[in-house]
């Protein structure tokens, strides 16, 4: 594993815009957003073990270090709005904590302020070493089959059944 720098994309001119993905996706998840970088430059990283980032030994607190690394290598010297979902959130977090001068606005969407819980920790650990051995596929396949038993376990039914509209 390493440390090596973040892979960021980054497109269109004007103000900074920095979106942090969520836990299990990459930068491409932001694809819909993409329109953005008609008004803004948009900086699309990939968090470490994501996309084109390699993965490494990580903390939050050296993601968002990594983070502002990121910003100089791409000659970011004005503050940036930083948005992060779910995990991205802990990031963005983190950064506006270590770096506030850097900060122009801050999003955070499905996140949280305070740590995980203790299962939810050992859930992310599950789902990180399925991910090693398995793949992003791997990972895909238990959430989904998690979301489907989780339906059928409380009841929860959409009435949609397999065809043309589903």
């Amino acid at each position: 594993m390493t440390d090596s720098p973040l892979a960021v994309e980054s497109i269109g001119d004007g103000p900074p815009v920095v979106l942090l993905h969520a836990f299990p996706y990459d930068r491409a998840m932001w694809g819909l957003q993409r329109s953005l970088a008609s008004r803004c430059r948009l900086l699309l990283p990939d968090l470490p073990g994501f996309g084109d980032t390699p993965a490494c030994e990580w903390m939050i607190d050296a993601a968002a270090d990594r983070l502002a690394a990121a910003l100089d290598s791409f000659g970011v010297t004005d503050p940036v709005a930083v948005g992060g979902l779910s995990l991205g959130g802990y990031v963005a977090l983190a950064f506006a904590r270590r770096h506030p001068q850097r900060l122009r606005a801050l999003v955070l969407a499905d996140t949280r302020a305070e740590p995980d819980s203790p299962e939810a920790k050992a859930g992310r650990a599950k789902t990180a070493e399925l991910a090693k051995a398995g793949g992003a596929v791997a990972v895909f396949e238990d959430a989904v089959a998690k979301q489907l038993r989780g339906r059928l376990e409380t009841g929860l039914d959409t009435g949609c059944r397999p065809g043309p509209r589903c």
